[in-house]
């Protein structure tokens, strides 16, 4: 068997006939992406087919001029970080579109940063289509909740026996279709609280929220169960001043009993629930700890995931209440996180920015 030598590493040929900036060229040409860079002042120097096809201006339009002129004020970078935003912005002919922008600092050798860069893209079409299908599952659900309460009543009627006497294979059969029922009501309630807190256009109503109150109160709410279970309620308290959170109380009372009422359903009997309230800075922080079965890492990934149900679940539920706590929490601008571990219980905690002063 004879080896045919190979030919000259491709490298090596194109040497001297392309050049790294004929490459850089070519990818500001061609990438279907708005593509900006802004000096350490913030002005543009740089502008690409690509985004002037987006906003309607040309490069000759906005060179020198400063992002936010052109933006308006969105979420910066500082180094080493990633900043994602959406924005409402204006073309040159008037149209309004919406903008997804990812901007991050261009950083040299020495560690410093002289540059930004601002990749973008128009989403309008895709959150027009996103909303459009909010609108109609939401439609859809409220559709099903009405008359799914209205049998409910009547088979609660029936059941009760307000229509007359009934045999005892009837109840056993009237309990059925209630449980059915109920179910079904429960699902199309939490699902359009899931579609309401998850839209970009919910209007939160939004004023100092008493979070010490609201705890104590959800705690009211859930104590004869708890005390069935044997179950003890405690609640720590740490404020480092008298501000409150600033939030919407329906939006932010459902989050509590929703954390609460999970944390009592997967709790043992004889067990204890720790509430905690704290604040530092301009920031308060709610836990809620239980010694539960606890779940496993790779569950703790989806749990904010709408419709999921870990696997082996037998306790009744739609998968949605975690998910319509998430999204409540960060329309809020807070944060929520979920630690567990299997036999050891599960601790869910959430931060709110506190009111102005």
């Amino acid at each position: 068997m004879r080896f045919i030598p190979q030919e000259q590493p491709v490298r090596d040929r194109m040497k001297g006939l392309i050049t790294q900036s004929d490459v850089q060229e070519m990818i500001k040409k061609n990438i279907p992406l708005g593509y900006m860079l802004a000096d350490n002042k913030g002005q543009v120097f740089e502008f690409n087919q690509a985004a002037e096809r987006i906003t309607g201006y040309s490069k000759t339009d906005v060179v020198g001029r400063a992002v936010t002129e052109l933006f308006g004020d969105f979420h910066t970078t500082g180094l080493n970080e990633v900043g994602e935003s959406e924005i409402v912005f204006t073309q040159k002919s008037g149209k309004t579109i919406i903008v997804s922008m990812t901007s991050f600092s261009l950083i040299n050798d020495s560690g410093a940063s002289s540059f930004t860069c601002h990749v973008f893209s128009d989403v309008s079409r895709r959150l027009k289509i996103e909303t459009e299908r909010k609108l109609l599952l939401a439609m859809l659900a409220h559709d099903i909740k009405n008359p799914a309460n209205a049998s409910l009543q009547l088979a609660r009627r029936l059941f009760t026996g307000q229509v007359g006497p009934i045999s005892d294979q009837q109840k056993k059969y009237l309990q059925t279709i209630q449980s059915g029922l109920q179910k079904i009501a429960q699902f199309a309630e939490d699902f359009l609280v899931f579609t309401k807190a998850d839209s970009s256009h919910t209007v939160l109503l939004k004023k100092p929220y008493d979070l010490v109150s609201a705890v104590s109160s959800a705690i009211d709410m859930f104590k004869v169960e708890a005390e069935q279970r044997n179950i003890r309620f405690s609640l720590r308290i740490r404020l480092s001043c008298n501000r409150h959170p600033w939030g919407d109380d329906a939006m932010l009372n459902r989050v509590l009993a929703n954390i609460i009422e999970n944390s009592l359903k997967y709790s043992k009997k004889g067990g204890e629930i720790i509430i905690k309230v704290s604040s530092s800075g301009a920031r308060c922080r709610c836990s809620v700890a239980d010694h539960g079965i606890g779940i496993s890492s790779e569950v703790v990934k989806e749990i904010f995931t709408p419709f999921f149900r870990g696997p082996g679940t037998n306790i009744p539920g739609t998968g949605l209440g975690l998910a319509i706590v998430k999204n409540i929490i960060e329309s809020h601008d807070g944060r929520i996180q979920l630690k567990s571990r299997p036999g050891k219980g599960t601790v869910v905690s959430f931060t709110l920015p506190l009111s102005p002063v």
